[in-house]
């Protein structure tokens, strides 16, 4: 070992961290290789050698079980405590590397992309030294296989070969008329050899020059001069004679010799002779440069417009620029009338084949099997060069091609856009134009902005989203002058009202004023209560107000809306009420519908009812306060007795759920027997279903005509507001394709609310939902009233309540992570709190994962799976199972 403690030194020193992956391997390959110990991470254990066996098999495998104890040694030794911990545990050396793969050793693919194109574009530089150039080319053969990358000897010297410039062409027929094998090393000393010798030829021909010339002698300047005049016919025959020049238009010369170019090295000489004095311009000022600048900002703004509108990664910003500065050339200025190709070719371009950056379009396959689809769908991403037709990216085959054979899908494509901003315009005259710039803002006018009217919340595809400030930002008054007001808004989290008087003070008490205005005329309409005296012995219970921004998709502010409720957690059973159960539509039902509406294109609607507990009757007394802000005058001592339900009872929702039943009933409805929240009506050829979510309702059937009549008859039993199309139900987002037959459902703004909510919007991402190789028990749980007391200020219960929703919704993903943590949730200690921070962060990442529904058949298919005794408490089995319809998890 003291013979190779240089090498050892070498791993000490550069410990793996996760960057330096692919060094610390390579440096590793070379301890093993030194100690005989590499063969363990290629051939496998031998069988284990029975009691009878010989003493060659006996020796073989005690010999590659030490050589495996020695390689993991070395790697153990060589990566960070963590890393160790982890690993540890693991039997074999190969094990712990395909491990280490796993986490560090994504990019390796697109490393030996890179070190494989640096080999086919590797050319002997003019001047190099070619020993230089072929331990450059050592280096990236090195590097690809490293990587995975599998060449042979004969490859690699045929690479090297490749390279060499023309100067070795006489040493590369010689190389293979002669059919030489060599290694890497004996062809970089031959060609050396080569290349002195190339080099003592040309040095001897310059003086054999040199002395040739000087030996000549002056020349009479008579007979020099008629000597340079004649010349000697050439006896070099040209296949053919030279044409007609592109650019003077004469014949006798190509265009690269016309005299009529300038050539860049005489291009000072043309300035002089012209009387053209060359300026530059000082480092650091663009602004000397304005029109190029100009252009450059230009082209810009078009790249970075096609970007935004596409789907299209930044990544494709090349062919963007590309596309740009084609449609430039296409279209006149202000200045020059005509266009840059007409002032170019002589002739008018035609706009005809112009088409939508990143639009899609059915692409005819060069080469498809006779069951295969003849076309396949790629997104437009410019123009070639020298041809006709289009450059399409392929996202099957993730290249891009060139086609002339396509039908373009902009229609569609702009008929489904959806902007990823929204930019609010208001006109105003010019008087209001001059009354806002002459009046000045002040701080308490920022202040009751409206919320929907400064705030934006876009939903992005991008990773990371740029931290904003909550500082109401405000156009200065020289922008004002065009008869527009710009209103942006803002996606800062505003904290609701929690009682009576913050509503008073909050920014947008007027529109909090109205919205209770609107809930206190509903308890009038419906007779919600009467004002009595107080009986004697009978305390009223109190009741208080809720305010909630409702958001739309985007997070944007649409409704403020204002709910008074009972303090029901002070009735008493028996006495105020009786039972208090009330179903609901299981989330699984949701989706099971939602399968079959996205495979038979059923039409989905959605409809809210307005205060749907006051719909409900009361089969007890109750008596109540009056409600802040709205106690009549000179009756100040005087209750409410309640005569229908309100939120907040304990009985409110059950009486709602009894009078709906029996309304949807009397329409012809049935109940489902295993799911009472989901009614069905059958009508011939048509079906009908409707979903009840406490206030929410589902409409999903075939027929138009009978939603329509259901969508109807509503109103006239409760107060309805009808949606439209289903688009965001109980904080789920719906997009659908019907000309796909598809349907997603997304929690993407859900998730951004839970990571804003735990202050893990500025964490890194996750790779995994669960690390591999951690197993909790109830061993990490505090013990000490210290630990107790500093885990009690943990919010992990609603964390993982939070993180429960997302997976009974559309989360699946996350379902054994979340089974693990929520075992602790009693008294959890700090490594399960980091693993539930984990799944925020893999959240985080996978933000945008969608449930998709899509398919021909409804044909259930179910998978299920268990472990053995991985509970380390109880020694139990963890089993699971999902269950997919239309190729989505249903449960």
């Amino acid at each position: 070992m003291s013979s190779l403690s240089p090498l050892t030194i070498i791993l000490s020193q550069n410990k793996l961290t996760g960057e330096n992956y692919i060094d610390w391997k390579r440096n590793l390959f070379i301890v093993l290789t030194a100690e005989n110990y590499k063969y363990v991470l290629t051939q496998p254990c031998p069988p284990v050698p029975a009691d009878d066996a010989h003493r060659n098999q006996r020796r073989l495998y005690e010999k590659w079980q030490k050589a495996n104890e020695m390689a993991k040694c070395y790697i153990l030794a060589s990566i960070s405590n963590i890393l160790q911990t982890k690993h540890q545990n693991l039997e074999t050396a190969t094990e712990i590397m395909d491990s280490l793969q796993q986490m560090f050793g994504q990019s390796t693919r697109s490393a030996r992309q890179a070190a494989l194109k640096g080999i086919m574009n590797s050319k002997m530089g003019k001047g190099t030294r070619v020993r230089d150039h072929v331990l450059k080319m050592m280096d990236y053969l090195n590097e690809a296989e490293i990587q995975g990358a599998q060449i042979d000897d004969n490859s690699k010297i045929d690479m090297v070969l490749e390279s060499l410039p023309e100067t070795f062409k006489e040493f590369k027929v010689n190389y293979n008329m002669n059919k030489r094998n060599m290694t890497l090393t004996e062809l970089m000393n031959e060609l050396h050899s080569a290349e002195e010798i190339y080099r003592a030829e040309k040095s001897l021909g310059s003086i054999n020059i040199t002395e040739k010339s000087s030996s000549s002698g002056p020349k009479p300047k008579g007979k020099g001069k008629k000597k340079a005049g004649k010349k000697r016919p050439s006896t070099k025959q040209d296949g053919k004679p030279k044409g007609k020049c592109f650019k003077c238009g004469q014949k006798g010369h190509w265009k690269k010799d016309c005299p009529k170019i300038v050539k860049s090295g005489d291009f000072k000489e043309y300035l002089v002779e012209n009387g053209i004095i060359s300026q530059l311009t000082a480092p650091g000022t663009p602004q000397q440069n304005g029109v190029a600048e100009r252009r450059n900002r230009t082209l810009l703004d078009m790249m970075r417009s096609m970007l935004s509108y596409s789907s299209l990664p930044i990544s494709f910003w090349g062919l963007a620029l590309e596309t740009a500065v084609y449609l430039l050339n296409l279209v006149p200025s202000k200045s020059v009338p005509k266009t840059p190709i007409e002032l170019w070719s002589g002739r008018k371009p035609s706009l005809r084949h112009v088409r939508i950056w990143g639009s899609p379009a059915h692409v005819l396959k060069p080469k498809a099997d006779k069951m295969d689809s003849r076309s396949e769908v790629c997104m437009f991403v410019g123009y070639p060069k020298g041809t006709r037709g289009g450059l399409f990216y392929s996202p099957q085959d993730r290249k891009v091609i060139v086609s002339t054979h396509f039908t373009s899908l902009e229609e569609d494509y702009m008929n489904n856009f959806k902007p990823k901003s929204k930019v609010i315009l208001e006109e105003l005259s010019g008087d209001q134009v001059d009354a806002q710039l002459s009046m000045p803002i002040t701080e308490q006018e920022e202040q009751q902005q409206p919320d929907d009217q400064h705030r934006i919340n876009p939903e992005q595809p991008s990773l990371l989203e740029p931290r904003r400030s909550g500082r109401v930002t405000r156009l200065p008054a020289r922008y004002m002058l065009l008869g527009e007001t710009y209103t942006a808004i803002s996606d800062e989290h505003v904290q609701d009202p929690t009682s009576y008087n913050e509503a008073l003070i909050d920014r947008d008490v007027e529109f909090w004023k109205k919205a209770m205005n609107q809930e206190m005329e509903s308890m009038y309409s419906n007779q919600v209560w009467e004002l009595v005296e107080a009986p004697n012995g009978v305390k009223p219970i109190g009741c208080k107000w809720i305010y909630k921004r409702k958001r739309g998709v985007d997070g944007r502010v649409e409704t403020f809306k204002a709910r008074l409720v009972a303090k029901g957690f002070t009735q008493k059973k028996g006495i105020d009420y009786e039972e208090t159960f009330s179903p609901v539509a299981m989330l699984k039902s949701i989706r099971i519908l939602l399968s079959i509406a996205a495979v038979l294109d059923y039409e989905i609607w959605q409809m809210d009812v307005k205060t749907a507990f006051l719909n409900g009757h009361l089969e007890e007394n109750i008596y109540m306060q009056q409600p802040d802000g709205f106690i009549q005058k000179g009756q100040q001592h005087m209750v409410c007795k309640l005569q229908r339900s309100i939120y907040g009872l304990k009985q409110a929702s059950r009486s709602w759920n009894i009078r709906f039943d029996q309304a949807i009933k009397s329409f012809g409805f049935i109940q489902n027997i295993d799911e009472p929240c989901v009614d069905k009506k059958i009508q011939e050829k048509s079906v009908a279903f409707l979903i009840l979510y406490v206030d929410d309702i589902l409409l999903i059937g075939n027929d138009i005509g009978v939603l329509t009549t259901i969508k109807s008859w509503l109103p006239k039993q409760f107060d309805m507001k009808d949606l439209g199309e289903a688009s965001y139900i109980l904080g789920i987002k719906l997009l659908r394709d019907r000309k796909n037959k598809t349907l997603a459902l997304s929690q993407a703004v859900y998730i951004d609310k839970i990571l804003a909510r735990f202050s893990m919007e500025n964490s890194k991402t996750g790779l995994l939902p669960f690390r591999h190789g951690i197993t909790f028990s109830k061993d990490q749980s505090p013990k000490t009233s210290e630990e107790i007391e500093r885990m009690r200020r943990v919010p992990y219960a609603e964390a993982v309540g939070s993180l429960m929703y997302a997976m009974l919704c559309t989360r699946p993903d996350i379902c054994f992570a979340i089974g693990m943590v929520s075992r602790y949730q009693s008294n959890p200690g700090p490594e399960h709190w980091t693993a539930v921070k984990h799944i925020m962060k893999y959240l985080k990442r996978n933000k945008n994962y969608m449930l998709v529904y899509s398919g021909v058949e409804l044909i259930p298919v179910g998978y299920t799976d268990s472990d053995f005794m991985s509970d380390k408490d109880s020694r139990k089995s963890t089993s699971g199972y999902v269950f997919a319809l239309g190729s989505g998890a249903i449960s």
